[in-house]
């Protein structure tokens, strides 16, 4: 069996919703829903929550999660992603002794995930065969048919080049939307990458309901009114 850390990556600021990492999703913050699912999970070793926030750090710890201060650089709006997940693989590796077979991502914009997406994710993993394993839907539109870009002169065109672009549903190619549910990173791979998928990446297929992002106060509403609809197991 892999040993699993886990990093959830949790910034202070944001522009569509203010402290949106400690917005409640039923009693409990955004940071905290990640923070449950891990270690309610067996394989997963040790938890650390990434922020640059002073507040969310000491959040992190009551819960019972380790702190890793992110630098301001990795904080911005235009910080890539993997170099914050970067600097906590090297900073929980070489400062804190932590080693690991599995990096684990639960970012706090998947307050919905089950924790049953967990296991799934972590069984595909540790099958060995990828360098990394995502969460995904299935897209509603396809870049082949309905998905459309602005060109050069300011009109529509499909997305897809003229050369892909199809004319019946049933000769669109499956495509899947990528979620914020999970990720597991083989470390020495992240170590190397300069683009998350440079590598062999492999998927598990989660539900629609569970795999909401937030991303700006509509989505948060609407993750609230799932939670509280019921029916779904998100505890």
């Amino acid at each position: 069996m892999s040993t699993v850390s886990c990093f959830i990556f949790a910034r202070g600021g944001s522009k569509s919703i203010k402290n949106k990492n400690l917005a409640k999703v039923g009693e409990q913050t955004l940071v905290e829903r990640s923070i449950r699912i891990a270690q309610q999970n067996n394989r997963v070793s040790k938890v650390f929550v990434s922020s640059d926030s002073v507040q969310i750090l000491a959040h992190a710890q009551e819960l019972g999660a380790r702190s890793i201060s992110r630098p301001l650089e990795l904080a911005t709006d235009y910080s890539p992603e993997i170099n914050s997940w970067k600097h906590a693989l090297d900073f929980s590796e070489n400062t804190l002794g932590q080693n690991m077979d599995c990096f684990l991502s639960l970012p706090p914009t998947s307050p919905l995930r089950k924790i049953t997406d967990i296991s799934r994710l972590l069984d595909k993993y540790e099958e060995g065969v990828a360098d990394l394993v995502v969460c995904v839907t299935k897209s509603l539109r396809s870049p082949y048919f309905n998905i459309c870009s602005v060109n050069d002169n300011g009109y529509l065109s499909i997305f897809a080049s003229q050369d892909d672009v199809k004319f019946r549903r049933q000769d669109v190619p499956l495509t899947f939307d990528l979620t914020t549910v999970g990720y597991a990173v083989r470390p020495d791979y992240l170590k190397n990458a300069s683009y998350l998928f440079e590598g062999t990446v492999s998927y598990i297929e989660v539900d629609r309901l569970s795999a909401v992002d937030i991303d700006d106060p509509e989505d948060l509403e609407y993750a609230r009114y799932l939670y509280d609809r019921g029916g779904m197991s998100y505890d």
